[in-house]
């Protein structure tokens, strides 16, 4: 697969739809989510990953992955759709489930 940009080294060009809405300019939330059903990654391991692929501080993305281990479920950011589904899809890749919905 080719980068979209080298801002986020993990966008991919072609991106499918994750959910039934057509693609907009509107700005999605990505959100993280966490079975506790099953094993559950390492804190450290999630927090590493969503810092490298979203880009956000490591305070935040630690921020993002204690509540979600806390809760069950956190906010990582809000982006635009073409950027919060090839996110979802890198973290899918390694191992991290999220969950996207459009900001109202």
């Amino acid at each position: 697969m080719h980068n979209k940009s080298s801002k986020h080294p993990y966008l991919l060009v072609n991106t499918p739809f994750t959910n039934d809405k057509e693609e907009t300019e509107e700005m999605w939330e990505l959100g993280l989510l966490v079975n506790h059903s099953n094993p559950e990654l390492p804190l450290d391991y999630t927090y590493r990953c969503i810092n490298e692929v979203v880009g956000i501080s490591k305070y935040d993305s630690l921020e993002a992955a204690t509540q979600a281990y806390r809760y069950g479920v956190a906010l990582i950011e809000e982006y635009p759709y073409e950027e919060a589904v090839s996110f979802k899809i890198e973290l899918g890749r390694r191992g991290i489930l999220c969950e996207m919905v459009p900001v109202e």
